[in-house]
């Protein structure tokens, strides 16, 4: 939205409260608040915002997804929770809440999880993450390896599946493609990296869970530099996996040996 016409709001925005520090927030808050609605006109050259009024907000029909029973298809076993039940954290020196939270906190957890939208048309991408996540869950795999974990769905009132709750990561955002290749302080991290996601992908094939679109920028780096595996719905990337071997095993090891080439070469 351009600076100009917001100009004539500002006054507005200086009247609403601000932040309570001392309240917990959810996901609700987030995507349920309340709207205010606006128009523009121009009076005397000058531009002067118009209430309409005021409404709760509505769902939006692009987010969520309905899936096939959760007993049916095999991930029965992931909590299931209602956006009050998870709380977005804010910093002191918030002044509103983020449109989209990365970090929450599901109610009565000390650990934060991932915060990861599930569009309408992801069906079946979500499905296939859920099905791997549920399996990773069962194999019951020690610290040594590292991938994203599913800690609980959100859904809305009528069952639609709005987000999935991931373990989370502290990487800051860095992943294998954007410091693995070009970056030389990290030099002296890429045998490493290649072996933990090496024991990683042989782990998870060992339990019959195929990674998907195995490529660089699906490793996270975290702060201690240490590799993890992340999006397991599926698909290929060109360059990364050729196509008709996508969503398979050899598919993984193909990628793994272009993540190892792209470090190396």
């Amino acid at each position: 939205m351009h600076d100009w016409i917001l100009q004539p709001f500002l006054p507005i925005f200086r009247k609403l409260a601000p932040l309570d520090q001392s309240l917990k927030y959810t996901l609700e808050d987030c995507v349920l608040a309340e709207e205010f609605h606006y128009m523009v006109q121009v009076l005397e050259e000058n531009l002067v915002p118009v209430w309409l009024g005021n409404s709760k907000c509505k769902k939006n029909h692009l987010i969520g997804a309905c899936l096939p029973s959760a007993a049916h298809v095999g991930y029965s076993m992931v909590p299931v929770y209602h956006p009050s039940e998870v709380q977005v954290p804010i910093e002191a020196n918030s002044t509103s809440l983020p449109a989209v939270p990365s970090k929450v906190f599901i109610h009565r957890r000390s650990k934060p999880s991932f915060f990861k939208i599930v569009y309408a048309g992801d069906a079946g991408m979500t499905l296939k993450e859920l099905l791997a996540y549920s399996k990773i869950q069962m194999a019951q795999f020690d610290a040594t390896v590292r991938t994203s974990r599913l800690n609980g769905l959100v859904q809305d009132g009528g069952g639609h599946v709005m987000w999935l709750l991931l373990s989370y990561i502290d990487c800051h955002g860095a992943t294998l493609e954007c410091i693995g290749e070009s970056h030389s302080q990290y030099a002296g991290f890429r045998q490493k990296w290649v072996d933990q996601t090496s024991h990683t992908v042989k782990r998870l094939h060992a339990h019959n869970i195929v990674w998907g679109d195995a490529k660089a920028a699906n490793v996270l780096i975290d702060t201690n530099a240490d590799a993890y595996l992340i999006d397991f719905g599926g698909g290929y990337t060109e360059g990364w996996v050729d196509k008709e071997m996508a969503n398979s095993i050899d598919g993984d090891l193909q990628g793994l040996e272009n993540i190892k080439r792209s470090l190396f070469e």
